[in-house]
């Protein structure tokens, strides 16, 4: 049986991995994946595994994810973040 939880946090592991991807970043992006998915799953009458992989395909691989923001960020200043020590997910 499908786990959304399980995938999520999976999905988000892929974005955690990026140096780049600030947490507050990806507790943006998952919060945004767990709202479309709830809503394509009312809306559109698909299960929760259906909606998970329209949305988590429509948001990119977590790789794409980190170097979209990588030329974006790059645009406009020269460093890319970096995180701090001591905080980790």
């Amino acid at each position: 049986m499908f786990d959304l939880e399980k995938a999520i946090r999976e999905w988000k592991k892929g974005l955690q991995s990026d140096p780049a991807l600030e947490e507050g970043f990806v507790a943006e992006l998952e919060e945004n994946l767990r709202k479309e998915v709830r809503a394509i799953a009312r809306s559109a009458e698909m299960s929760k595994e259906e909606a998970f992989g329209r949305v988590a395909a429509e948001m990119r691989r977590p790789a794409d994810v980190g170097a979209e923001f990588r030329k974006v960020y790059r645009s406009g200043r020269r460093q890319l973040p970096t995180r701090r020590a001591g905080f980790s997910t």
